[in-house]
């Protein structure tokens, strides 16, 4: 995956700026499943990354999913889809996902 992120903007080598690209990442605990945080801090210093947003569900009480993140973010996921051109990645458990992007306003902007 972080090479996929990384390519994202190598494949116009001409290109003078990148097109953005965000991350959305859910699994259950941080200490336990993220196991790429440091990669995926080095890609948004370095600018490949525009944003990272991860989610643990079971890292606090209130449980909170990916897909919540994406609700949450949908203007930002809009603007770099529908308007700059740009990339976003998600990884995580997909149930909850696909219901979200089947009804989603991202999808029908």
């Amino acid at each position: 995956m972080l090479t996929i992120v990384s390519l994202t903007h190598r494949t116009d080598p001409s290109a003078t700026t990148l097109n953005p690209v965000v991350f959305f990442f859910g699994c259950r605990s941080k200490a336990k499943d993220y196991l790429y945080e440091e990669e995926l801090q080095q890609l948004k210093g370095a600018g490949t990354l525009l944003d990272v947003f991860p989610a643990f569900s079971r890292d606090q009480e209130h449980k909170i999913y990916v897909q919540h993140l994406m609700r949450q973010q949908a203007k930002l996921v809009w603007d770099i889809l529908g308007v700059r051109g740009g990339y976003f990645y998600l990884s995580g458990y997909a149930a909850g996902v696909v219901q979200l992007l089947c009804s989603s306003p991202i999808v029908h902007m």
